[in-house]
């Protein structure tokens, strides 16, 4: 079973800087997200049949919730060639990234397969059309201007990959 523990990041569909950048690709073909905005923590490919709870129960209820200031627009190439059009932080706290290391180490100790890094970044959009190259990806989104934002996150969800729906939450966590 897949499963991944995401930080829940409220992102207003209604903001400028957001109804600007559908703007600009208003002509490319764009899946954008819908809501469900987060920062993927750990994503475990292959999840064994154990109660992972109490990993995430112990890191979660030791942190402080993250302040992180959201400051610049981008893209990136996945491995399967669809671009990812993100919001990102350039100064991530060492805290933060102490805690995401401290938690994806734990889970692969516990038997979880972690193929993939830890990338700060809240996808906005994908876009799998192989004839638009990344640096034009990228041309577009640095029109757009970002005003930088700080949000002091705290709601955690581990869920199964294949649910979007609250079906798919095995934990949740929110620290105050």
């Amino acid at each position: 079973m897949q499963t991944y523990l995401e930080l829940q990041v409220p992102i207003r569909n209604d903001a400028k800087w957001f109804k600007d950048l559908r703007t600009v690709f208003r002509d490319k073909n764009v899946k954008w997200q819908h809501g469900h905005y987060h920062i993927t923590i750990a994503f475990c490919d292959e999840t064994p049949d154990v109660d992972l709870c109490p990993i995430l129960e112990n890191h979660l209820c030791s942190s402080v919730s993250p302040e992180l200031t959201f400051d610049y627009l981008n893209a990136f190439r996945t491995r399967s060639g669809i671009y990812i059009v993100h919001l990102g932080v350039t100064d991530i706290p060492d805290s933060f990234n102490s805690l995401v290391d401290a938690i994806r180490k734990d889970l692969s100790n516990a038997g979880c397969k972690i193929l993939s890094d830890f990338k700060l970044h809240i996808t906005l959009g994908r876009i799998a059309d192989k004839t638009i190259r990344l640096a034009t990806v990228q041309k577009l989104i640095k029109s757009i201007p970002l005003p930088r934002f700080t949000l002091k996150l705290s709601k955690y969800v581990f869920r199964e990959y294949e649910n979007y729906n609250d079906d798919g939450i095995i934990y949740q966590k929110e620290i105050i």
